[in-house]
């Protein structure tokens, strides 16, 4: 289970800039505290979650595009193929997009404070209502994203609404990280928790620890993560636990160093 992120660079002049630590799966559509307009991210990610018994299973696999257009305005584009099968209903495969659109409202780089809005649409409606830690349960989804640092530590939180259909709970949906970067500069990696709630899963609340290591040191312009999430309110029969691994690619303007 892999993602492969590539993301363009800024000249040579530019500084370096330390990038604020984004969870594994709570991320934004394009850097939250990114400004480099025309910067381009792509990437692939694979994960699954398994029940305790009957045999339930979430299978994801995706390709994903995100831009920075300009300064303020992100766009992402994620073809997606969702397998889960378990007891009430056929084993199925479906082949999906999502789309998200995002504005930057405020980037204070002295105070390290981000705020970004975005409006999300994934078709079609996924039938099996399981936790699944990118997508949302309902077709439209529209929410409002933070990110704090304050030393070595990094607040990240997000406040929404699904629509466009009908769910178990209330179709409200959130999230919350926690992470420790590794050094000053985050650019060796960090480690954390986050937690996901969608009113819309069958299980509303995902849970997921993330270490993210700068392989670098190896020669390596990489970086690799590790998310287990985690469904608290899952029943035996239900999706329950799993294991996300991440790759990403560094951009230059984030691993060189002064002088390097």
């Amino acid at each position: 289970m892999t993602v492969v992120t590539a993301s363009a660079v800024t000249s040579a002049g530019d500084p370096p800039r330390s990038p604020i630590p984004e969870p594994i799966f709570g991320e934004t559509a394009t850097d939250i505290d990114g400004i480099e307009k025309g910067e381009l991210e792509v990437s692939g990610d694979a994960g699954e979650l398994r029940s305790r018994r009957a045999g339930a299973l979430l299978q994801l696999a995706s390709i994903e595009a995100e831009w920075l257009a300009t300064e303020r305005l992100g766009l992402r584009l994620e073809p997606s193929l969702v397998g889960s099968q378990g007891p009430g209903f056929d084993s199925r495969t479906d082949l999906g997009v999502g789309t998200t659109v995002s504005w930057k409202l405020l980037r204070d780089s002295s105070d390290d404070f981000y705020l970004q809005a975005e409006a999300g649409a994934e078709w079609p409606p996924r039938a099996d209502r399981y936790p699944s830690p990118d997508q949302p349960g309902l077709p439209f989804a529209f929410d409002l994203r933070a990110a704090f640092r304050r030393g070595l530590w990094t607040l990240r939180g997000s406040a929404g609404v699904g629509v466009g259909a009908s769910g178990p709970h209330a179709p409200l949906r959130g999230s919350l990280a926690v992470l420790v970067s590794l050094d000053r500069s985050s650019r060796t990696g960090f480690f954390g928790l986050e937690a996901l709630a969608d009113g819309t899963w069958i299980t509303p609340v995902l849970a997921a620890p993330n270490v993210v290591a700068d392989l670098a040191p190896l020669g390596l312009p990489v970086r690799l993560g590790v998310a287990l999430p985690w469904s608290p309110g899952a029943g035996d029969t239900q999706p329950w636990v799993g294991v996300y691994l991440r790759l990403i690619v560094e951009p230059l303007r984030d691993v060189r160093q002064d002088g390097g």
